[in-house]
Protein backbone atom coordinates (compact mmCIF):
# COMPACT_ATOMS: atom_id res chain seq x y z
CA UNK A 1 0.00 0.00 0.00
CA UNK A 2 2.95 2.27 0.58
CA UNK A 3 4.17 1.90 -2.99
CA UNK A 4 0.78 2.85 -4.43
CA UNK A 5 0.75 6.14 -2.50
CA UNK A 6 4.30 6.94 -3.58
CA UNK A 7 3.50 6.40 -7.26
CA UNK A 8 0.51 8.78 -7.03
CA UNK A 9 2.72 11.47 -5.43
CA UNK A 10 5.40 11.01 -8.09
CA UNK A 11 2.76 11.17 -10.86
CA UNK A 12 1.28 14.36 -9.41
CA UNK A 13 4.72 16.01 -9.12
CA UNK A 14 5.57 15.05 -12.72
CA UNK A 15 2.27 16.48 -14.01
CA UNK A 16 2.91 19.74 -12.12
CA UNK A 17 6.43 19.96 -13.59
CA UNK A 18 5.12 19.33 -17.12
CA UNK A 19 2.48 22.05 -16.69
CA UNK A 20 5.12 24.50 -15.43
CA UNK A 21 7.41 23.66 -18.36
CA UNK A 22 4.53 24.23 -20.80
CA UNK A 23 3.75 27.59 -19.19
CA UNK A 24 7.40 28.69 -19.51
CA UNK A 25 7.54 27.66 -23.18
CA UNK A 26 4.28 29.43 -24.04
CA UNK A 27 5.41 32.56 -22.14
CA UNK A 28 8.66 32.71 -24.10
CA UNK A 29 6.81 32.59 -27.42
CA UNK A 30 4.20 35.16 -26.36
CA UNK A 31 6.80 37.48 -24.80
CA UNK A 32 9.04 37.50 -27.89
CA UNK A 33 6.03 38.15 -30.14
CA UNK A 34 4.90 41.08 -28.00
CA UNK A 35 8.40 42.59 -27.85
CA UNK A 36 8.86 42.25 -31.62
CA UNK A 37 5.51 43.92 -32.29
CA UNK A 38 6.32 46.76 -29.90
CA UNK A 39 9.65 47.38 -31.65
CA UNK A 40 7.92 47.52 -35.06
CA UNK A 41 5.29 49.93 -33.76
CA UNK A 42 7.95 52.18 -32.25
CA UNK A 43 9.95 52.19 -35.49
CA UNK A 44 6.87 52.95 -37.56
CA UNK A 45 5.81 55.78 -35.27
CA UNK A 46 9.07 57.61 -36.06
CA UNK A 47 7.97 57.81 -39.71
CA UNK A 48 4.58 59.38 -38.97
CA UNK A 49 5.78 63.00 -39.02
CA UNK A 50 7.83 62.70 -42.22
CA UNK A 51 6.66 65.16 -44.89
CA UNK A 52 8.35 64.77 -48.26
CA UNK A 53 6.72 65.91 -51.50
CA UNK A 54 7.76 65.70 -55.14
CA UNK A 55 7.23 69.14 -56.66
CA UNK A 56 7.91 70.63 -60.06
CA UNK A 57 8.74 67.44 -61.94
CA UNK A 58 9.75 68.05 -65.55
CA UNK A 59 11.48 66.61 -68.59
CA UNK A 60 13.74 68.85 -70.66
CA UNK A 61 16.56 68.07 -73.10
CA UNK A 62 16.39 64.37 -72.22
CA UNK A 63 16.83 64.99 -68.49
CA UNK A 64 14.27 64.15 -65.84
CA UNK A 65 14.26 66.72 -63.05
CA UNK A 66 12.28 66.69 -59.78
CA UNK A 67 12.30 69.13 -56.90
CA UNK A 68 11.85 67.35 -53.56
CA UNK A 69 10.56 69.48 -50.70
CA UNK A 70 10.88 68.52 -47.05
CA UNK A 71 8.31 69.60 -44.46
CA UNK A 72 8.99 71.03 -41.00
CA UNK A 73 9.69 67.65 -39.36
CA UNK A 74 12.60 67.43 -36.95
CA UNK A 75 13.71 63.86 -37.77
CA UNK A 76 17.37 63.15 -38.48
CA UNK A 77 17.56 61.89 -42.06
CA UNK A 78 20.49 59.66 -42.88
CA UNK A 79 19.39 59.18 -46.50
CA UNK A 80 16.80 60.37 -48.93
CA UNK A 81 15.62 57.68 -51.32
CA UNK A 82 14.53 58.66 -54.82
CA UNK A 83 12.68 55.87 -56.60
CA UNK A 84 12.46 56.11 -60.39
CA UNK A 85 9.74 54.19 -62.25
CA UNK A 86 9.21 51.86 -59.24
CA UNK A 87 12.76 50.55 -59.57
CA UNK A 88 15.71 50.45 -57.26
CA UNK A 89 16.04 53.52 -55.05
CA UNK A 90 18.87 56.00 -55.48
CA UNK A 91 20.26 57.00 -52.07
CA UNK A 92 20.96 60.69 -51.56
CA UNK A 93 23.17 61.06 -48.50
CA UNK A 94 25.37 63.51 -46.66
CA UNK A 95 25.08 67.23 -47.31
CA UNK A 96 22.59 66.68 -50.12
CA UNK A 97 19.79 65.69 -47.72
CA UNK A 98 17.64 68.81 -47.24
CA UNK A 99 17.05 70.22 -43.79
CA UNK A 100 13.59 71.10 -42.45
CA UNK A 101 11.66 73.14 -45.05
CA UNK A 102 14.51 72.66 -47.53
CA UNK A 103 14.50 71.41 -51.10
CA UNK A 104 16.67 69.12 -53.19
CA UNK A 105 16.68 68.97 -56.98
CA UNK A 106 17.27 65.51 -58.43
CA UNK A 107 18.28 65.30 -62.08
CA UNK A 108 18.89 62.18 -64.15
CA UNK A 109 18.95 61.30 -67.82
CA UNK A 110 15.47 60.04 -68.71
CA UNK A 111 15.38 56.42 -69.77
CA UNK A 112 13.51 56.83 -73.03
CA UNK A 113 10.25 58.55 -73.79
CA UNK A 114 6.95 57.92 -72.09
CA UNK A 115 5.64 58.35 -68.59
CA UNK A 116 8.20 58.38 -65.77
CA UNK A 117 7.37 58.21 -62.07
CA UNK A 118 9.50 59.69 -59.29
CA UNK A 119 8.86 58.67 -55.69
CA UNK A 120 10.60 59.79 -52.52
CA UNK A 121 11.15 58.12 -49.14
CA UNK A 122 13.30 58.87 -46.11
CA UNK A 123 15.71 56.80 -44.07
CA UNK A 124 15.93 58.27 -40.59
CA UNK A 125 18.16 57.69 -37.60
CA UNK A 126 16.36 56.34 -34.56
CA UNK A 127 17.24 57.51 -31.04
CA UNK A 128 19.38 54.39 -30.52
CA UNK A 129 21.33 55.02 -33.76
CA UNK A 130 19.61 52.44 -35.95
CA UNK A 131 18.32 53.35 -39.39
CA UNK A 132 14.63 53.08 -40.24
CA UNK A 133 13.49 53.24 -43.86
CA UNK A 134 10.05 54.82 -44.10
CA UNK A 135 7.54 54.14 -46.84
CA UNK A 136 7.19 56.28 -49.96
CA UNK A 137 5.93 59.69 -48.84
CA UNK A 138 4.97 61.04 -52.24
CA UNK A 139 5.29 60.27 -55.92
CA UNK A 140 4.59 62.13 -59.11
CA UNK A 141 4.63 61.32 -62.81
CA UNK A 142 5.66 63.23 -65.94
CA UNK A 143 5.41 62.46 -69.64
CA UNK A 144 8.71 62.85 -71.49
Amino acid sequence: MHKKAQSQIITTVLIILLVLAAIVIVWQVVNSTIRGGATQIEASSDCIGIQLTVEDISCAAGDLSAVIRRGPDQATYSKLKVILDSGNPVDITGGDVPGPLGTYTYTKAAAGTGQHTVGVAATILNEDGTEITCGVSDSSAVLC
